[in-house]
């Protein structure tokens, strides 16, 4: 089986029908993203670690990226298949929701996945994210304006109701889709 055997083998038709059908991608996305995934998996064993994950280069220049492999692949999971890879970028994908898109994100930002974004997780991904460019003070103040604004029952910390009606604007589904036209 391609999606999920050697990459030599290929995707059959109904592999990629039943891709399209789960993923929202389209047929030509699919297969772009096949092509992606054999390039990736070097040694053709059909299957990508980690580390082959990392080699795409807007993941490995993003300061998030060791919370969006947790996303891919869970904590211990070190390696996925092919079908599991467009599982994890269709919510990327443009047939995404803006709900759908922003349960990721909140799911990367939840690093203890309690069901909240606590105000230390929120200063560790803004530490994560402006590394020492902002001081701790300042990040500190950022958390604390965040959470005063967005908590809306006033526990401290912000729940997917509170991250998604307070924080993510219209920009949400341009910044988090993916786009194959231009390759």
């Amino acid at each position: 089986m391609g999606a999920g055997g050697s990459h030599d083998e290929g995707l059959r038709p109904d592999e990629v029908d039943d891709l399209v059908e789960f993923s929202g991608f389209t047929k030509h996305d699919v297969e772009k993203l096949y092509s992606r995934f054999r390039k990736l998996d070097r040694q053709g064993v059909g299957f990508i670690t980690r580390a082959e994950l990392l080699k795409i280069p807007e993941l490995a220049m993003n300061p998030l990226n060791n919370r969006v492999m947790i996303y891919f692949g869970g904590e211990d999971k070190d390696r996925i298949n092919f079908k599991e890879f467009v599982q994890y970028l269709s919510t990327f994908n443009k047939s995404a929701t803006r709900v759908e898109k922003a349960r990721a994100v909140f799911n990367i930002f939840d690093v203890d996945e309690d069901g909240y974004i606590s105000s230390g997780e929120l200063y560790d991904i803004l530490k994560s994210m402006v590394d020492d460019n902002i001081e701790d003070a300042q990040i500190k103040l950022i958390v604390a304006r965040i959470i005063q604004e967005a908590d809306e029952d006033l526990d401290g910390k912000l729940s997917f109701h509170e991250f998604y009606a307070t924080l993510l604007g219209p920009r949400l589904e341009k910044e988090l889709t993916i786009s194959w036209e231009d390759e």
